[in-house]
């Protein structure tokens, strides 16, 4: 009896093993990977660093002109010129992007400091021997702007343009030599200036919440005087001036 049961026993463990080699092998459903979301929405703030290209023309054929002095008549008019300089600019942004599909709309203000000046020194001859030294640099400017961009996943190419404010040191001095005898004229403007700025830039994204970017931008900033200090003739002579500048930086965000 117990043999039989045994026997029985025994088949039942062959037949199950052999239906169970007969069932198709189950693996592990593959992984799943999610591609990487990204988007442009959100508020971010960076800094910039980069160079700056900045012109100052003048128009010193004005600073005879309050006594209505001209050519022949003892002060010819200066010719007019301009002052290119180089040097560095720096400073720190602040913005909002909202995207849709693959555009992106936002608006960003920024703060910079910037470096370098140019001196351009000429002279000319009229009753007067004439000695004109000037210097312009641009030292601060800010700028409210709009961007319009195309967002390629991690990355997003835009333009932009808007508002710009920008502080311009300006001095001139003027020798004019008659003989022995001498004067000399000085003038001097350390004015803010109001403007716009066009640019375009690519900004890409290295993570979730940093993005690094580079642009370029053309700043014109408005009309201005450099007074006169001196004060000679008991009415102050000024030169009209005119400032724009071209703008190349890299910068770095961080968005939320």
């Amino acid at each position: 009896m117990l043999r039989h049961l045994l026997m029985s026993t025994a088949l039942v463990m062959v037949a199950g093993s052999a239906v169970a080699a007969d069932l198709p092998m189950r693996s592990a459903p593959p992984a799943v990977y999610a591609a990487p979301i990204f988007t442009w929405t959100g508020f971010y703030v960076g800094g910039t660093v980069g160079g700056n290209a900045t012109r100052t023309s003048y128009d010193t054929a004005a600073i005879w002109d309050w006594e209505g002095y001209g050519v022949g008549s003892g002060y010819a008019p200066a010719p007019a010129g301009n002052n290119t300089g180089f040097g560095l600019i720096g400073g720190v942004h602040v913005g909002y992007n909202m995207q849709s599909g693959a555009f992106v709309y936002g608006l960003e203000a920024d703060y910079s400091g910037a470096g370098g000046s140019q001196t351009n020194t000429f002279g000319y001859v009229d009753d007067y021997t004439q000695t004109v030294g000037f210097r312009s640099s641009l030292s601060q400017l800010a700028t409210v702007r709009a961007r319009l961009g195309y967002a390629m996943g991690p990355t997003l190419l835009y333009v932009t343009g808007g508002w710009a404010y920008g502080k311009v040191n300006s001095s001139a001095k003027i020798v004019s030599t008659d003989g022995s005898s001498a004067k000399t004229f000085l003038f001097k403007s350390n004015n803010f200036s109001s403007g716009w700025t066009v640019g375009a830039g690519i900004e890409h994204m290295i993570a979730p919440n940093w993005t690094v970017r580079a642009e370029a931008l053309y700043v014109a900033l408005g009309s201005n005087k450099v007074s006169e200090v001196t004060n000679y003739y008991g009415q102050a002579m000024s030169i009209p001036t005119k400032t724009d500048a071209v703008i190349a930086r890299v910068g770095m965000s961080y968005k939320w």
